[in-house]
């Protein structure tokens, strides 16, 4: 009876030693199969970061940039009279206000609705209304010259805008209080790093 005991130990004890043998093979298994998936896994993610990537970089656009020098023209902002003239180095009389001031713009008669279009190529650095000026579009152009643009109305763009000349910048408004006897105008500046530049000189 001991023997028979002994073999009936010894065969559960081989049973059992082959079932955790199997086990032990399925789980070496198991982790080959998640090595694969995770290496595919890798694999797959790094092209579609690649991809992304690519895409990403084909739809970012070059940065726009511009350069308006002293020998290069503006177009007319719109069609008109000038009824207020640029004069920084003396002053001149402003019928609204009854006074004489400087004028570091050109005041240009226009009816109420005219499209105003960009008189250069350039970036809108400012969209804001003033008392005087009424919604003034301010546009960089390079060079250190600057363009601004008052008295308008429905003014299609923003800050960032890229604009080529030509383009519509707005309308012309009713005007403020300080032009209400000159009538409705679009108010044209041009400044050189800062200072005012008489306008005329460059607009053909």
């Amino acid at each position: 009876m001991d023997l028979i005991a002994a073999e009936d130990q010894e065969t559960t004890q081989l049973d059992l030693d082959t079932e955790n043998a199997g086990t032990g093979t399925g789980h070496v298994a198991d982790r080959d199969v998640a090595d694969a998936a995770g290496q595919d896994g890798g694999e797959n993610l790094a092209e579609q970061v690649q991809e992304t990537s690519g895409s990403v970089s084909q739809t970012v656009p070059a940065a726009e940039t511009f350069d308006f020098q002293a020998q290069d023209h503006l177009a007319w902002p719109i069609s008109g009279n000038v009824v207020l003239d640029y004069s920084m180095d003396g002053t001149i009389y402003f019928p609204t206000l009854k006074q004489y001031r400087y004028n570091p713009a050109i005041v240009i008669s226009g009816a109420v609705g005219t499209p105003v279009t960009a008189a250069a190529d350039g970036k809108v650095t400012d969209v804001s209304v003033h008392a005087e000026t009424g919604t003034t579009v301010t546009v960089d152009l390079g060079g250190g010259y600057t363009a601004i643009y008052g008295q308008l109305k429905e003014v299609p763009v923003k800050e960032g805008s890229v604009l080529s000349a030509g383009d519509l910048v707005g309308y012309v408004s009713e005007p403020t209080k300080y032009y209400s006897t000159e009538g409705s105008n679009l108010y044209f500046a041009l400044q050189k790093d800062g200072a005012p530049t008489d306008p005329v000189e460059y607009l053909q």
